[in-house]
């Protein structure tokens, strides 16, 4: 089956909604968003590996991405304990032998996201064979990295962090890599090479500034393959004329919406055949029933 996605134009609205606090925005937001998409360094785009993530009756996730040989972002947990703290371990034998504890850290809510680091311990993804989530040393669920499909973890990359301190935001691509959306016909092979445009505010856990849009040599994109999900509302292509862009941990803000977690948004890029060039859509779950154009795009099942 495909997924339908409508291209709407969403009518702006005054005020942001974010962790129950209403901020102000003033009219130069969306003039500087427009001035970023012609101008200004172009990030650093990465597309990284990912390995299919955590299924048990307990514990479920997104992908779970590789960003490195000692990074790893675990996308869209649910978590159905009652622990406020959870372990991640990982592997180096089979998941009842030896592991190694990389973290623990608070749950946040399902839907999070959670940022692994191992630089700190001796063991890479070289010599890791399986990741796995537990209350304390009980795995609820792992996933085992060897032979894991599609991943040859010879290739991945080193320690990024030895190289680079700029941030990464890790943002679910709509399509497979190397492909992106055609609006007639979905997901289709690129033809040549595409520049990516995003809006990322400057932000942090206690708040943002929707008036200070990061510039492409202050951050780096990383790319993984997760199409939206949307049970209770429809999926719907921003346009760039709407505030909206991605805020310190890689979720999604849209103003007069909230917040949107992986599970909600994906980023890709499309191509428009009545203007013969390609643009960077952001495709978002989006609950407001809006009166909506002819104009749809399909997203592969």
């Amino acid at each position: 089956m495909r997924t339908l996605v409508v291209l709407l134009m969403v009518t702006v609205m005054s005020e942001w909604c974010r962790a129950g606090e209403l901020l102000e925005v003033n009219e130069n937001t969306k003039a500087n968003i427009g001035k970023l998409l012609n101008a200004g360094t172009k990030p650093n785009v990465h597309f990284a590996d990912q390995i299919d993530g955590f299924n048990s009756s307990t514990l479920k996730s997104g992908p779970i991405v590789l960003q490195d040989k000692r990074t790893i972002f675990i996308s869209d947990l649910q978590y159905k304990g009652k622990e406020q703290t959870l372990s991640y371990w990982a592997g180096t034998s089979n998941p009842n032998g030896k592991k190694t504890l990389i973290s623990k850290q608070p749950f946040e809510g399902n839907h999070s996201n959670v940022d692994l680091s191992m630089s700190s311990l001796t063991i890479t993804l070289d010599n890791v064979t399986f990741i796995g989530v537990g209350e304390e040393d009980h795995l609820l669920a792992y996933v085992m990295l060897v032979n894991a499909t599609g991943v040859n973890i010879s290739l991945i990359r080193e320690d990024r962090k030895s190289v680079s301190d700029i941030p990464v935001y890790t943002v679910p691509k709509c399509c497979p890599q190397k492909q992106l959306i055609y609006p007639e016909t979905g997901c289709g092979e690129v033809p040549q090479s595409v520049d990516w445009n995003v809006t990322i505010f400057e932000s942090n856990v206690t708040g943002l500034d929707p008036d200070i849009i990061l510039d492409g040599s202050q951050y780096e994109l990383n790319l993984y393959h997760y199409k939206p999900k949307c049970d209770d509302g429809q999926l719907v292509a921003m346009s760039h004329n709407e505030i909206y862009g991605l805020i310190y941990n890689s979720s999604l803000i849209i103003k007069g919406e909230g917040i949107k977690a992986h599970h909600q948004f994906c980023v890709d890029t499309s191509f428009d055949s009545s203007k013969r060039l390609y643009e960077t859509i952001t495709i978002v779950c989006y609950s407001v029933n809006e009166q909506v154009s002819n104009l749809y795009i399909y997203l592969p099942g």
